[in-house]
């Protein structure tokens, strides 16, 4: 089951796995306030809901995935999968947690696990649109205008532990990201689709601390 629910949030493992591919022209410049737009601040909770299509690699068939998301640039990602299955993960930079409601199923920190390493702020950094954050990791290119832009991810270096490798990441959105198409080495493609998307300082609750608090590691 873990491997099944793993694959299905291909996002928490594989953004932080690199594949090298030939870079394409790159597309026209965007204004500056498309790529600040989508930056958290310390305190700000970025919240939204998701749908994801892809390749489940524990069956090799397609499965979809809905759910929802939350962002916090001083405590990392909770990413709540709701169908087809119940599950929680959560991504800080000291490490990952699973949770099936209240109960620990994984627990592991960035030394056991170093593939996921820079999961959190990559991820993080994808669905909240701060590129700033990736140009580290990859080579960001903008394109399209202030209300329609499309980014292309591609990976700097090759991560020779990954389980999935990513050759590119693609992500379009306006006020806030809209899809994120990524594309493996062996050209599977996963996509997802990001609604609801609110930015507040409403703090986060205390089960979600609570989890937060049980992913990371000193």
């Amino acid at each position: 089951m873990l491997r099944y629910v793993l694959s299905l949030l291909v996002m928490v493992f594989p953004l932080a796995s690199y594949a090298q591919e030939a870079a394409p022209a790159a597309p026209a410049p965007v204004v500056t306030a498309v790529e600040d737009s989508q930056k958290l601040e310390s305190g700000e909770i970025l919240r939204g809901n998701f749908k994801s299509e892809g390749l489940d690699r524990a069956s090799g068939k397609e499965a979809k995935a809905s759910g929802s998301f939350v962002i916090s640039p001083d405590h990392g990602l909770l990413w709540k999968l709701e169908e087809p299955v119940s599950v929680t993960m959560v991504t800080t930079p000291t490490g990952i947690a699973q949770f099936s409601g209240s109960v620990v199923r994984l627990r592991a920190s960035v030394k056991e696990q170093p593939s996921i390493k820079n999961a959190s702020s990559i991820i993080s950094g994808v669905m909240s649109g701060n590129w700033a954050a990736l140009e580290k990791d990859f080579k960001v290119m903008r394109g399209g205008e202030e209300k329609n832009w499309i980014v292309r991810l591609l990976p700097k270096t090759a991560n020779p532990d990954a389980a999935v490798e990513i050759s590119s990441v693609t992500v379009r959105g306006g006020r806030f990201v809209h899809t994120i198409s990524i594309m493996d080495k062996n050209k599977n493609p996963s996509s997802y689709t990001l609604t609801g998307q609110t930015i507040s300082k409403t703090p986060l609750t205390k089960e979600e601390l609570e989890k937060f608090k049980t992913a990371t590691f000193k």
